[in-house]
C-alpha cells in the first residue's frame, strides 16, 4: 500500500458494500464476490488482502455462516 491515500478514497466504502444485506445471511449464501483489486488500487486501505480476509473472518464470527467466503480478484 502506498504511503498516501488517494483523494478519491471513500472511508469504509467496501465495508458498506460487504455488509449489505447482512453479509449474505438474508440471501442464505456462503459466497460473496466483490471487485476490489489490491494491485490496481493499492492506495485504498479497504482493497488490501488483509482487509478482505479480516472482513471474511468477521462475517464468519458474526453470523451463522461458518463457510462464508469473500471472493475478490488479486486479494485472496
Amino acid at each position: 500500500m502506498s504511503a498516501e491515500i488517494p483523494i478519491t478514497y471513500v472511508p469504509a466504502r467496501n465495508t458498506i458494500f460487504l455488509s449489505s444485506p447482512g453479509v449474505g445471511g438474508m440471501l442464505d449464501c456462503d459466497h460473496v464476490f466483490i471487485v476490489v483489486n489490491a494491485l490496481d488500487y493499492s492506495g485504498y486501505p479497504d482493497c488490501r488482502p488483509e482487509y478482505v480476509e479480516s472482513f471474511q473472518q468477521t462475517a464468519r464470527l458474526g453470523t451463522k455462516r461458518s463457510n462464508f467466503t469473500i471472493h475478490a480478484p488479486s486479494c485472496i
